[in-house]
């Protein structure tokens, strides 16, 4: 088991090597971020930490996706890339990916709501 960073306390199981392995075969062992090829092991950055098909939008019955990663659940990154994926808009990590993406949406929206 893996500990994960949103859930310090709480032990994950790893992704599916079938999963990892899908995921390396989409990208060709090139980073999704950069396309920079890496002869090292990719990192699995995951879109979202929840399965939320399975509670018709409602985060209170969210299930966590650890487990149960699908391929498309994840992005093969270089290191680079998944730290960026992290970082919000002003410079603060966010452990969970959809809070960092959610505040760049909101600078994008701010940015150009008059145009």
């Amino acid at each position: 088991m893996r500990m994960n960073s949103v859930f310090y306390s709480k032990p994950v199981p790893p992704i599916p090597q079938a999963v990892r392995s899908e995921g390396w075969a989409r990208s060709k062992g090139r980073c999704e971020g950069c396309g920079i090829k890496w002869p090292a092991r990719l990192e699995y950055h995951h879109n979202t930490y929840y399965k939320w098909d399975v509670c018709h939008g409602d985060p209170e019955w969210a299930m966590d996706i650890f487990g149960m990663e699908t391929a498309f659940d994840l992005d093969p990154l270089c290191r680079e890339c998944h730290r960026q994926k992290h970082i919000g808009p002003w410079g603060e990590f966010h452990a969970d990916p959809e809070q960092a993406a959610g505040e760049w949406a909101y600078v994008h929206h701010m940015m150009h709501k008059n145009d």
